[in-house]
């Protein structure tokens, strides 16, 4: 039997979201969040054996495989919400209240293997054709459609307040500007989006446009970007440590209770910190944390947080980031007819890659590296 290309690219896809699966479950750190992302890839894997089986006819050959229950479309999004959830929140937990989410995946699956049961009973295209009607299955199908939909645009939303939540309380405790977790997150969340994109224009198009054709291209389409979610999902799983190990907690995961400071205090404290910032050079260290610098001055995470925000006006992040950029700006101009390369520059300023100095130099600056050099010469 020959295999098209769309077949064998959706079946390297399951084969790939299989072992990455298997390796996320075998794992011993993090098996919760583990589990999460797994049971996802495996989500989109039995997406892509289905419509494989479809596309090579095999439900003709063997009957058992038609209407095979791989209605796995409906867990995908709280799957990868409740993964999003697990990685940005320290306490998290699977518990009954969390596995609520997966109340209507398990309906629309109950009733998928109903039906498998009772198909499988039936020999005659004309007793399938009446059970089908006798279940209902066209309307239930395009219910599920619009319902996975909707499912994915609610989760999206409640994955992007929790990156939101996140991304804030990391600018508060740490300078490290790798955003590592977030970025990955933040990843996933433009791929449901995608997603959630294809189908939107699929099923308008289908009911639509393509209401008298046969073409299903726009669906081949729409699998293929599939197969490449779990190409992509399985590269990372296997190469990113933040997926296969459980991160060190950050500093923001710690609760401590905020002591009100008031102004004269405060002032005291702000001086207390720049001093120490800029007579230790901290701000050179790459993962400088707010934990760090609260044992420097001996008070508690939360007050000097509370402190920086209130009475500086800046996030933590920010805080330490200012005082790379300023010194950025004196080496740029220092080194501007030296053949001195601006990574190198960056490096010796406390940042960690190429890529979060240009961020974060024109966030401050509003211009490029290469940009203020210019500007300042001329």
């Amino acid at each position: 039997m020959l295999f098209s290309w769309f077949e064998l690219l959706l079946f390297v896809g399951v084969i790939q979201g299989s072992v990455t699966s298997f390796l996320l479950f075998k794992e011993c750190h993090s098996r919760v969040q583990n589990r999460l992302l797994g049971f996802a890839i495996l989500g989109f894997a039995a997406i892509c054996v289905k419509t494989a089986i479809y596309s090579i006819g095999l439900e003709n050959k063997y009957n058992w495989l038609g209407h095979i229950p791989l209605a796995f479309e409906t867990a995908i999004p709280p799957l990868v919400y409740l993964y999003c959830e697990s990685l940005t929140d320290p306490k998290f937990k699977l518990t009954k209240t969390r596995a609520l989410h997966f109340t209507p995946f398990g309906l629309f699956m109950l009733y998928a293997v109903c039906f498998y049961t009772n198909v499988l009973l039936v020999d005659t295209n004309q007793a399938k054709g009446a059970l089908s009607s006798l279940y209902h299955l066209s309307t239930v199908k395009e219910f599920e459609d619009y319902f996975t939909v909707v499912s994915i645009a609610i989760y999206l939303a409640f994955g992007s307040a929790a990156l939101k939540k996140y991304r804030l309380q990391v600018n508060n405790f740490t300078s490290d500007n790798s955003h590592s977790v977030f970025s990955w997150l933040r990843n996933i969340q433009i791929l449901m989006l995608v997603l959630i994109v294809f189908l939107v224009v699929n099923m308008v198009m289908d009911r639509t446009v393509l209401t008298q054709s046969d073409s299903n291209n726009h669906w081949k389409i729409y699998f293929l970007y599939l197969a490449g979610v779990i190409y992509y999902l399985g590269f990372k799983a296997v190469k990113s440590p933040i997926i296969l190990k459980r991160q060190e907690k950050e500093s923001s995961r710690i609760k401590e209770e905020i002591d009100e400071v008031k102004d004269a205090k405060a002032r005291e404290l702000v001086t207390r910190i720049k001093n120490i910032v800029e007579e230790n050079k901290l701000h050179l260290n790459p993962t400088f944390s707010i934990q760090e610098l609260s044992e420097l001055v001996r008070v508690n995470q939360g007050t000097v947080s509370q402190v920086i925000n209130r009475h500086i006006g800046l996030t933590f992040r920010d805080f330490i980031n200012q005082q790379r950029i300023e010194m950025a700006k004196k080496l740029l101009l220092s080194n501007k007819d030296k053949n001195i390369s601006i990574l190198s520059q960056a490096m010796e300023c406390g940042f960690n890659s190429e890529a979060s100095f240009y961020r974060v130099f024109k966030k401050h600056t509003g211009k490029s590296p290469t940009q203020y050099i210019k500007a300042s010469t001329d």
